[in-house]
């Protein structure tokens, strides 16, 4: 046997009794007590010796809630090498039974290690080995601070080869989705990385997801935040914060969703779909988004909001803003109801940079000191003009200097790209040009409420 593939592991800051070799983990829907959503162990035992059968261990401890639990059993006469194992049945004050061999044939004096969160993100993402496992990491105003570079107790969550799962931070309770996310940072000094390394990483071809994390590589060199590669990876309501050194990426590849990257020099690196994701970025010489394949309602300010081409792809409802250019494209890129605002800035500053097999549709400019450079294949909309684009009138945003891109109500201005972008065929609906859309009195409910992802 293995460990369940409904265990679910827990990880919690230490210094309260979280420790990677507590028991960790608790399989959700056992007869027992879940002994893992707390600090410290509920049962540290030093007694158990070995039977006739290498998967039941002696100990006057044993009890009924400890079925379902995960422990964490090592050392004794017998020498076991220390490893988790699911209690799957237990004798009252005599024995308990694992899910498979430890390896103790004799001897005595074992521990036993049941309850207690594990204590980094590194450790938890370790023990994800079976399919549809998942992992809680709880919340904590200190971050989760790295003391290696290398995968595992200590160091960068990277999930096990072809393994498909989820991590997912948490508040005060399990999918509260309050705001407060975890952080796994890289110390400003201490550990260094010989190669591009991500803080949270997934690999092989499954699908991992994470949920509700903060990546922050504190401007290390070779330290990167997401990477999101798979069948593929997804990410949603993450942040990757400060992955500035050379080479270094926010997000690599896959589906970040509500995303945003901080301070980045590659903010979302060849997304396979992009939606709702920010980048906000003043490092030299930064890209938003590089060569997307899709890219729905994002918004990006950095010295190039959208870097496209490769192998072309569509940009729709995105918001180049304070660019030194907005939106570049090489290959066969459509952009689709995408405003360019204040690209005025840099040596060569320009809203769209289109080539003969761009398209543009429903397109708008605003400050920008080149509105369109090359002629675009297709432009047609309310503010096409031939080959370029006549800009709207005056700022079209609620406000810009705050972050706020709703179209605001003045006429020349939001009210202009209000409502005139492609809606549903047959359908009447209110479409905006831009990322975000105006406000109008809408539903009760927040966004999501209470978000668990199985």
């Amino acid at each position: 046997m293995a460990l369940s593939a409904s265990t679910v592991w827990e990880c919690r800051l230490a210094g309260s009794g979280s420790s990677d070799t507590n028991g960790g983990g608790y399989v959700t829907g056992s007869s027992g007590t879940d002994w893992s959503q707390q600090d410290g162990p509920k049962y540290s035992l030093t007694n158990g010796s070995a039977t006739t059968g290498n998967a039941t261990i002696n100990t006057v401890s044993a009890s009924a809630d400890m079925v379902g639990n995960i422990a964490y059993i090592s050392g004794g006469t017998g020498s076991i090498v220390g490893g988790w194992y699911q209690i799957i049945s237990q004798v009252t004050g005599t024995s308990i039974t694992v899910d498979r061999s430890t390896g103790l044939v004799t001897g005595t004096g074992v521990n036993i290690t049941i309850g207690g969160a594990l204590a980094t993100p590194g450790q938890a993402a370790a023990l994800l080995t079976v399919t549809s496992m998942k992992a809680w990491i709880k919340y904590n105003a200190s971050a989760y601070v790295l003391s290696t570079s290398t995968a595992g107790s200590g160091g960068p969550a990277l999930i096990p080869s072809g393994i498909s799962t989820t991590i997912q931070g948490y508040d005060q309770s399990r999918g509260d989705n309050t705001g407060n996310r975890p952080t796994l940072q890289v110390p400003s000094s201490g550990v260094t990385f010989g190669g591009n390394t991500y803080l949270f990483a997934g690999q092989g071809v499954a699908r991992q997801t994470f949920v509700n994390l903060i990546a922050d590589s504190n401007s290390i060199a070779n330290s990167s935040g997401f990477n999101l590669i798979g069948a593929p990876g997804v990410a949603y309501n993450c942040t990757s914060k400060n992955a500035n050194g050379t080479g270094t990426i926010g997000f690599n590849n896959g589906v970040p969703l509500s995303c945003s990257a901080t301070n980045c020099l590659n903010g979302f690196n060849q997304p396979t779909s992009a939606e709702g994701c920010y980048v906000s970025t003043s490092v030299a010489s930064a890209v938003g988004f590089t060569t997307p394949v899709n890219a729905i309602e994002c918004i990006a300010t950095a010295a190039t909001g959208f870097s496209c081409g490769s192998s072309g792809g569509s940009i729709r409802r995105c918001v180049a803003d304070s660019c030194n250019i907005g939106f570049n494209d090489t290959l066969r890129t459509s952009f689709i109801g995408c405003i360019a605002s204040n690209c005025n800035t840099g040596s060569t500053p320009k809203g769209f940079v289109a080539t003969f097999s761009t398209t543009m549709i429903n397109c708008a400019v605003y400050n920008c000191s080149t509105n369109v450079s090359g002629s675009p294949g297709v432009n047609i909309g309310p503010f096409a003009s031939g080959n370029t684009l006549t800009a709207i009138g005056a700022d079209p945003y609620v406000s810009q200097a705050t972050g706020d891109f709703r179209p605001n109500a003045n006429n020349p201005g939001g009210a202009q790209i209000r409502g005139v972008e492609i809606g549903v065929f047959g359908q009447t609906n209110n479409v905006d040009i831009g990322a975000v859309q105006h406000s109008d009195p809408g539903s009760p409910y927040a966004p999501f409420p209470g978000l668990t992802i199985s």
